[in-house]
């Protein structure tokens, strides 16, 4: 597994997720519970460093943590589509020099 590149774990009912490989370039976690009893936060995803795109659309986040992103250097593409998130902290996106796509409608 260590040369997988992309996982998709859409439309299901995960309400955490841990031990994603890390030399994943995509990561598709949309349409889940993750907001619901797991606060997004920075040690579920600081080992995908490698990470290119994520989609956490439709999973009920309403809370982001500052270093969420931090080790995120190749992120390109986010999708935070239709959850609760009211607010950034500041400096979120501060390492993420490759971000080109954030999109964070209907939160």
């Amino acid at each position: 597994m260590a040369s997988l590149s992309e996982i998709s774990i859409k439309n299901n009912r995960l309400s955490d997720i841990t031990g994603i490989c890390n030399s994943v370039r995509e990561l598709h976690l949309e349409d889940n519970e993750l907001g619901s009893s797991w606060d997004v936060n920075s040690n579920v995803m600081s080992t995908l460093e490698n990470l290119e795109v994520l989609d956490l659309s439709l999973n009920q986040i309403n809370v982001l943590d500052a270093g969420l992103f931090a080790k995120m250097l190749q992120l390109q593409r986010l999708y935070l589509n239709f959850n609760s998130v009211d607010s950034f902290p500041g400096g979120l996106f501060v390492n993420n020099k490759n971000l080109k796509i954030l999109s964070i409608a209907h939160n």
